[in-house]
């Protein structure tokens, strides 16, 4: 293995403020409650539960095994686990050591995990019983968390762990890139303990401390689930780990258990992307959850007025706004009643500092419009092995004193009198996916990559508040066999799920503007034209069928065992999907969790005619067959998830 390096280290060496070295690291922080509070709850999974001692344990057992696999300072490593105690474990002991913590989604195809480890030179890769399979074919190292040696005590004589300094490096993320190749964001450890320390400033904490709990769900390998992580567990606030994922189709069990977390009562803050957030708003028993919470934090996406309105019994409802590069949060704006028009993302974090600029690098005056400038202590060291870009991206700009580095965002925005910041777009063809960073062009690239296409064009899908619930393509082709599912199995191997378009429709000409080149907006109107098709099916299978159609668009093809995310759907569509069957079948009383356990026509109709299970209860009727479910395969699994989030 080799130590993993990136661009501009010595510019951010020198550009990094000394206050921020004198911060804790994460692992120095988690090691202090262990040794002042051991037997304080730390966190817990769906399986187990662990007290700030025991997870301690947990984590000198992983540096070993961490230590016998290879796994070195400086050296990244993967991690492939599911979101478990156990995954914490593993990367407060990459921490530990001062690896660099990779993380990789287990339902990544094959092609992206090589492209992510080629990036950041990682050979190594820990795993758990659940994701082990996944890396028996590909040519990486393997350390198996759940073959961990007792985690009952470190033998006499272990070394404590050293931990990493500040200005080495904590995790590289990696993001979409316009080439078609993913870049790697590499953030320091110190980046980390200043954004905590920046938080302690925003986020709520309630006058009864011990009554806290934080349901961390988000995806590891999006950057929120740092704050989701490391801000709770480092200031005493108990984690319930759980899989927003299994929001994407992947898991009914999960979906039931992360509901159900919510549901109990017990979760006090809650992290999440507006799009989510939206979805569990579509059922009572969620819904109500989540009106219960003290905190709800968003981020990722747009957050409207309509959204805050819905959560308005909820103590402290925040819209935070940040991107890797900057790690996670830059502003924050605490949501009010005041937010009826445009909600801002706010004022900068505590140390953050932001600027608004237009030609030439002019300050723009208050309210008009210029691409967002982020500076100070939470900068990213840059992109892993890309000295150009990091060099374009983190210019060293101004004269003297002034003279400082700054993270170019891309981000049209204004800025307020008071620095309130307010998003306003962007100014390339970057889009957000329910939270994840997603280049068109990249994805335009690996369809022109399949053989036959000529030619790919993507776009956006809106809602009617303007957020983006998903993507669909057309490719010019003449090719006999090229269709629209061989394009998104074709770069389903390629691109991560939330990357394929859910419809690619395959066209013999794209539309020409006067100056010859791609007319995008006439493109755009024929791909986003409402289909029109009717389905041989009975009454409810048919408006199931025809309800489907409409909210994922033209060129799908159903049938009565078609499943809906293997159709293209994801969890923001499923949520439409239920607000109009709700219409339809009010007497049904469809709940959000059975969405997922019946995820075929044939299924949902069945439950639907079964009535809600009050109703088949009180009249003996059987459950339908739809929720007598097998257990999915390993492929299985993969299969699915490259169809889905």
């Amino acid at each position: 293995m080799k130590q993993l390096s990136t661009a501009g280290e010595c510019a951010v060496s020198s550009a990094t403020p000394k206050a921020v070295k004198t911060l804790a690291t994460v692992i120095e922080q988690v090691r202090r409650i262990a040794v002042d509070s051991p037997e304080a709850p730390a966190a817990s999974d769906a399986r187990e539960s662990l007290s700030y001692a025991e997870l301690w344990r947990r984590v000198e057992a992983l540096v070993r095994l961490l230590r016998a696999g290879g796994a070195r300072a400086g050296t990244p490593v993967g991690v492939c686990m599911t979101p478990t105690v156990t995954r914490l474990a593993a990367l407060l002991g990459a921490m530990g050591i001062g690896a660099p913590c990779i993380p990789l989604d287990p339902h990544l195809p094959d092609d992206r995990i090589r492209a992510v480890m080629a990036g950041a030179g990682a050979e190594l890769v820990v795993v758990d019983e659940a994701t082990a399979a996944r890396f028996a074919g590909l040519p990486y190292g393997t350390v198996d968390a759940s073959e961990h040696p007792s985690y009952a005590a470190a033998p006499v004589g272990e070394p404590t762990l050293a931990g990493p300094e500040p200005s080495a490096l904590a995790y590289v993320i990696y993001t979409s890139g316009s080439t078609g190749t993913p870049k790697g964001v590499g953030v320091e450890h110190g980046s980390v303990s200043h954004l905590l320390q920046a938080l302690d400033a925003v986020l709520p904490q309630m006058a009864d401390r011990a009554a806290q709990r934080w349901l961390a769900a988000s995806n590891f390998c999006f950057d929120m689930s740092i704050a989701d992580l490391y801000w709770p567990l480092t200031r005493g606030i108990p984690l319930v780990i759980a899989d927003i994922d299994a929001l994407s189709g992947r898991s009914a069990q999960g979906v039931e258990f992360l509901l159900g977390t919510l549901a109990g009562g017990g979760v006090t803050h809650f992290q999440s992307t507006p799009s989510l957030v939206q979805l569990m708003l579509r059922d009572p028993a969620p819904a109500a959850a989540l009106r219960g919470l003290h905190m709800v934090l968003m981020g990722g996406e747009i957050v409207t007025p309509e959204l805050v309105a819905q959560l308005r019994p909820v103590p402290h409802v925040l819209n935070g706004y940040g991107p890797t590069e900057a790690t996670v949060y830059t502003t924050i704006h605490a949501c009010s009643d005041r937010d009826t028009e445009h909600v801002p993302i706010g004022r900068p974090l505590p140390g953050v500092q932001v600027r608004v600029v237009g030609e030439g690098d002019r300050e723009q005056p208050p309210g008009s419009p210029g691409e967002l400038l982020i500076g100070g202590p939470g900068l990213a060291r840059g992109y892993v092995n890309d000295v150009e870009l990091t060099a374009r991206k983190f210019p060293v700009l101004g004269e003297g004193e002034q003279r400082a580095r700054w993270y170019r965002t891309g981000d049209l925005v204004t800025m307020d009198a008071d620095a309130t910041v307010r998003y306003r777009g962007r100014i390339d063809s970057q889009v957000k996916v329910r939270g994840y960073r997603v280049e068109l062009g990249e994805i335009e690239a690996a369809i022109r990559a399949v053989p036959g296409v000529e030619e790919a064009a993507v776009f956006p899908v809106r809602d009617g508040t303007g957020r983006v619930t998903g993507l669909t393509a057309a490719a010019k082709s003449a090719a006999h066999g090229v269709t629209g599912a061989t394009v998104r199995a074709g770069i389903g191997g390629r691109l991560p799920s939330y990357a394929v378009p859910g419809t690619v429709r395959i066209l013999s000409e794209l539309p020409l503007g006067i100056t010859g080149k791609l007319d995008r907006k006439a493109l755009e109107r024929q791909l986003t034209e409402p289909p029109t098709r009717t389905a041989p099916f009975g009454s409810h299978e048919r408006v199931i069928a025809e309800t489907w159609s409409a909210v994922l668009g033209a060129e799908v093809a159903l049938d009565a065992g078609a499943n809906f995310f293997d159709l293209g759907g994801n969890s923001v569509q499923l949520g439409s999907v239920l607000t109009r069957l709700r219409e339809s079948f009010p007497e049904a009383k469809l709940q959000l969790v059975e969405m997922y356990r019946y995820p075929t026509v044939i299924a949902l109709a069945e439950r639907i005619r079964s009535g809600p299970p009050s109703a088949r209860k009180a009249h003996g009727l059987p459950r339908p067959a739809g929720n007598r479910r097998t257990p999915l395969s390993a492929a299985d699994r993969r299969r699915l998830a490259r169809r889905t989030t």
